[in-house]
């Protein structure tokens, strides 16, 4: 069975989405966005703060304790989000884009989200599905691995960013559903049970999507010479 080794586990943390994204600046005379516009742009972060008014835009209404409940939510799971987000579109900023979107969706409808039976869940089959949608051809991830992955920083973690970028070149290879069961399975950590409450599939689809990966990454050279440099059971 094909395995991930630890040192690009997620839950290290130490290697995805690294650079934060700097603040846009607006050009001499140009008036900020009015609050209603302001949910296209704002950036979620965990501690930041910003009333449910800033949110508000058509049928949207918020309570407090809706507001106070749903940034919560995201506190206790932005990083999660973000760093499936990144390696499931192999680019920073897609992947806080991803997860803006997303976020920004789960805001809108926080009543239904709230009441689902696994609020959880529900934000993430939006995210997957999501990611599915924008990266249905497979061109579009390897072009961007090739054209914007992020520098390889200082020494002490070059091996660990090399790991990094052969396993997402290896990623983009994969078609987007396979893409994301790899990630919920083996990244993730998730039963098949899960990865298929999350994707909105059945488990033996979810297998079926897991072997055909597996073929692929098994039969990918940098991959399997990474694997057996690492001791790493095929």
């Amino acid at each position: 069975m094909f395995s991930i080794p630890n040192e690009i586990d997620h839950r290290s943390g130490s290697w995805a989405c690294q650079q934060p994204r700097p603040e846009r600046v607006l050009p001499r005379g140009r008036r900020p966005k009015s609050p209603v516009r302001r949910r296209a742009c704002h950036r979620f972060r965990p501690g930041h703060r910003l009333p449910c008014d800033a949110f508000i835009g058509g049928r949207s209404r918020v309570t407090h304790e809706e507001d106070e409940e749903f940034h919560a939510f995201v506190a206790a799971r932005w990083g999660r989000l973000l760093r499936t987000a990144f390696l499931l579109t192999g680019h920073q900023q897609d992947a806080e884009d991803l997860v803006q979107s997303t976020l920004t969706r789960a805001f809108d409808r926080w009543g239904r989200v709230r009441r689902a039976d696994d609020p959880e869940a529900y934000v993430w089959r939006m995210l997957l599905n999501a990611a599915t949608d924008r990266l249905r051809a497979p061109r579009r991830l390897r072009e961007r691995l090739t054209t914007h992955l992020p520098e390889r920083g200082t020494a002490d973690h070059s091996e660990e960013l090399a790991v990094r970028d052969v396993l997402l070149e290896a990623l983009a290879l994969l078609s987007s559903r396979q893409r994301a069961v790899v990630v919920l399975r083996y990244l993730e950590g998730r039963t098949e049970t899960e990865a298929a409450l999350l994707l909105g599939t059945t488990v033996g689809t979810v297998r079926s999507h897991t072997a055909r990966a597996l073929a692929t990454l098994r039969g990918n050279p940098a991959l399997r010479d990474l694997t057996d440099q690492r001791g790493v059971a095929q």
